[in-house]
C-alpha cells in the first residue's frame, strides 16, 4: 500500500460545512459567492485574509432562513 500522510486544512465548528473551494490564480481580482435563491455577494479577493492549514475561514456572507450557499467562483473585470 501507498498511502499518503494526511493533514487537516480547514477546522470546522459543529453543523458547519464546506460549500465551495476553488483555486484563485494571481491577478484574479474577486470571488463571487452565490446561493440557492440567486442571490449573491462579489468581493474583491484582497479583502479575504490568506489562512494557513488549519484555517477556520472566514465569514464572507450572511445567509438568512432556508438560504443556502452553492457555490463560488472568481470573477475577472472587464
Amino acid at each position: 500500500k501507498n498511502i499518503a500522510p494526511t493533514m487537516s486544512v480547514v477546522g470546522l465548528t459543529e453543523g458547519d460545512s464546506v460549500a465551495s473551494v476553488i483555486s484563485v490564480a494571481d491577478g484574479v481580482p474577486d470571488v463571487i459567492i452565490y446561493t440557492n435563491l440567486g442571490d449573491g455577494i462579489r468581493l474583491p479577493l484582497d479583502e479575504i485574509p490568506r489562512q494557513n492549514p488549519p484555517g477556520r475561514g472566514s465569514k464572507c456572507i450572511t445567509l438568512r432562513q432556508m438560504v443556502s450557499i452553492l457555490g463560488a467562483s472568481t470573477a475577472e473585470t472587464t
